[in-house]
């Protein structure tokens, strides 16, 4: 697990990518019309969803999921620390509602109706988020950051 402030941004940047990938991958099948237009809509969404991704982390995700695993951990036995699928999840349900606001306001502009679309949104990417958060991003993501950053070396 990241240790510095540069092990921790390589590691919110790799994660950041990877969920943002299958995120956007996952909401784009029901408007494929052909590969290019899929490319083509990744090409401006991945970099705009990914540096969204990290500000929201930084400003409102980990503090909400920090608070989430404290208050949840309580309800733990004592002295066990919490696992990594613990605090993934946590960070999942603090980031997806969040992100399903700004999905909401870019890219399906509706401001009237912005509380029934968001919690649709919402409601239809939080089983995805977790299922690639705890299956895919996190182990992929942990086994990539061992390769660039040996234990051995820190």
């Amino acid at each position: 697990m990241p240790k510095t402030p540069w092990e921790k941004f390589v590691f919110a940047l790799m994660m950041s990518v990877i969920m943002v990938l299958g995120m956007e991958t996952y909401n784009q099948i029901p408007r494929w019309t052909g590969c290019l237009a899929f490319l083509r809509t990744l090409a401006w969404e991945l970099p705009l969803m990914t540096v969204l991704v990290m500000v929201t982390q930084q400003v409102a995700g980990t503090p909400l999921a920090c608070g989430l695993a404290h208050v949840l951990g309580k309800l733990r036995p004592p002295r066990e620390r919490p696992g990594i699928l613990f605090l993934s999840c946590c960070m999942v349900v603090a980031m997806c509602p969040l992100m399903s606001a700004w999905a909401t306001l870019i890219f399906k502009l509706s401001l009237g109706f912005f509380p029934k679309v968001w919690l649709g949104t919402f409601l239809r990417n939080l089983p995805m988020a977790l299922f690639w958060q705890l299956l895919v991003a996190g182990p992929l993501v942990r086994y990539l950051f061992s390769r660039l950053f040996p234990q051995e070396k820190r």
